[in-house]
């Protein structure tokens, strides 16, 4: 709620403090004492547009301050990053001549938009249509909703709608890039055709260049091999024939001496040894033989391993690798393929269940709509405005997508919107169309009287919403005032004691001369006959016995209105306020 309000140098208002309570506060007072000045310093609050006309002569700027409490403002000032201590936020606008205004929220500086989200939504000035959520075609749908009970179906419905967004995203993302996988599939089919057709095995190209060299040099390999065999042990007095002799004498020495004997093992090893290199080469010249077609072969098979060694990293082992990777990526582009279809199914079957609990959520919406209705017709009819007749229509939700036939968007298959017929033979027009004025705070007083449990409004004020009524529409207006009080703050202008009457709290401005300059101020009026002169006056100009009996009536009457929970916490916050101050 608004706790309170402090003005300096506004308009005739020098320096004024004022304290609101909970439930009705009612500012009384004769006309162009500054009452409606103190509406236009809480629209300032709210971000409306700064005047430097409204700055008092002789002041260089102009200060308007507000104490909020409420866990709510504390939240909405944390989500912004300000500051916050406990539940209570504490709004500063200065307007200076300048027209370089501050704004102020906990001391810390912020911006007239902050000032917008922080308290847009929770306070609504009749008479200042950018602060009415009632005038705002987009909450009509939500303060229905809350109405008609409807949490459950619109929490079913925001699942199955998020789902289908979520899956028509995805569906249209892998429809955009079909385009790129069939070009990257076409692609990748391409190389790993070449690869396959090459299909090379790793170490392939160690191997074969290992036989080019030896098909290359197969004469010189041939001549080595036959020269070795010969001074091994095909020619005359070759190695094998001299270490024969050396054995052969060795034995005939060793037939003297034992010790000889390991020694001519060991020559004989020797000789077996080079025998055995021999033959082996003997066979290895003769398997030897050139092969030009086979060398042809190879190099052929080389330049293409080389070839796609460099196309894919340098190496054979990075090419046989980037065959293996393509393989993969084609796997998996299959499977996107597959994934898209899955979609798709999944999309239908999500596409069914909006459908569903859209037509479940309307269903609910109209019947909420008809209860509406009738409710709002006799607090219109109280008010003074028996002709009057409430439509709620609905209209599809404009540039949604469709399903089937219907249209369906974020918040339906619909899009909810109040229309009013104040007066026999007009026709019905949008709610925000409706003329400002007294005509306009009834109707929304009747409207916020019928939401008052559901509305998310935490402080509603109204201006002249008692204008060109009287008698028992005047009655009617404070009785509907003190029920919307119920729920929440309401702080009300008036001039009719019949309003001011059914107050929790009463405030009454007044306006006098002090050092040639003048200034509006406010008292709470704390007692009861404080409260009945007051009404009195407000009645019939005067404080005579019959018009004090009147206003005793109208408090007794105003009392009795309250349910019995009600009249205790009012006799309890009147019981602790302070006596005789002024605000």
């Amino acid at each position: 709620m608004l706790s309170a309000l402090r003005i300096e140098s506004f308009a005739i208002i020098d320096s004024l403090e004022i304290r609101f309570g909970e439930g009705l506060n009612v500012l009384t007072g004769e006309t162009g004492a500054g009452k409606s000045i103190l509406f236009d310093a809480l629209s300032l609050l709210l971000g409306g547009r700064a005047d430097p006309g409204m700055i008092r002569a002789g002041a260089d700027e102009a200060v308007v301050e507000g104490l909020f409490v409420g866990a709510e403002y504390a939240e909405r000032a944390r989500a912004l990053g300000l500051p916050v201590e406990g539940p209570e936020v504490l709004v500063r606008r200065v307007i200076s001549r300048n027209g370089k205004g501050r704004v102020h929220v906990n001391g810390s500086l912020a911006t007239v938009g902050m000032l917008s989200e922080l308290l847009g939504g929770t306070v609504d000035l009749s008479g200042q249509h950018q602060h009415l959520s009632l005038l705002r075609r987009e909450c009509h749908g939500d303060l229905l909703d809350r109405f008609g009970g409807l949490a459950g179906q619109v929490a079913v419905f925001g699942e199955a709608w998020r789902n289908w967004v979520r899956l028509d995203a995805e569906r249209r993302r892998l429809m955009e890039e079909e385009g790129e996988r069939e070009a990257q599939r076409d692609y990748l089919a391409f190389v790993l055709a070449e690869l396959d057709a090459i299909d090379p095995k790793p170490g392939e190209d160690e191997a074969l260049e290992a036989e080019r060299k030896r098909l290359a040099e197969v004469e010189r390999l041939r001549a080595a091999a036959a020269f070795c065999e010969s001074v091994l042990d095909a020619d005359d007095d070759s190695a094998a024939d001299r270490l024969a002799r050396a054995v052969r004498r060795l034995e005939e020495a060793a037939a003297h001496d034992d010790r000889l004997a390991p020694l001519v093992r060991q020559l004989e090893a020797a000789l077996e040894e080079v025998r055995d290199v021999a033959r082996s080469l003997a066979g290895y010249a003769s398997s030897l033989s050139a092969d030009p077609e086979r060398l042809e072969q190879v190099d052929e098979r080389l330049s293409a391993l080389r070839r796609i060694a460099r196309k894919h990293g340098g190496s054979l082992e990075a090419a046989i690798e980037r065959r293996e990777s393509i393989r993969r990526e084609l796997e998996e582009l299959s499977c996107t393929e597959d994934r898209l279809r899955e979609v798709e199914e999944a999309l239908e079957a999500a596409s069914r269940e909006v459908v569903r609990a859209a037509e479940e959520l309307s269903r609910a919406r109209r019947e909420a709509a008809a209860r509406l209705e009738q409710r709002l017709l006799p607090g219109l009819a109280a008010l003074g405005l028996e002709g009057a007749e409430i439509r709620i229509r609905f209209e599809p939700p404009a540039g949604a997508p469709r399903f089937g036939d219907r249209a369906i968007g974020p918040r339906g298959a619909e899009e909810v919107e109040f229309y009013l017929r104040a007066n026999v033979g007009e026709e019905l027009r949008p709610l925000a169309k409706i003329a400002s004025g007294g005509e306009l705070s009834r109707i929304l007083l009747a409207f916020k009287a019928a939401l008052s449990s559901v509305d998310p409004v935490l402080c509603y004020v109204f201006d002249e919403v008692d204008a060109g009524i009287s008698g028992s529409t005047a009655l009617a207006v404070g009785r509907m005032l003190q029920e919307a009080a119920r729920e929440r703050q309401v702080l009300c202008i008036t001039h009719l004691g019949q309003v001011a009457a059914f107050a929790d709290r009463h405030l009454h401005v007044t306006k006098c001369v002090e050092a040639g300059r003048t200034v509006s101020r406010v008292r709470v009026l704390e007692e009861e006959g404080e409260r009945r002169r007051s009404i009195a006056r407000m009645m019939a100009g005067t404080e005579d016995g019959s018009a004090l009996a009147a206003a005793g009536e109208l408090l007794a009457h105003g009392r009795r209105s309250l349910p019995r929970a009600h009249r205790a916490h009012r006799r309890a916050v009147e019981g602790s306020a302070p006596r005789g101050r002024t605000s």
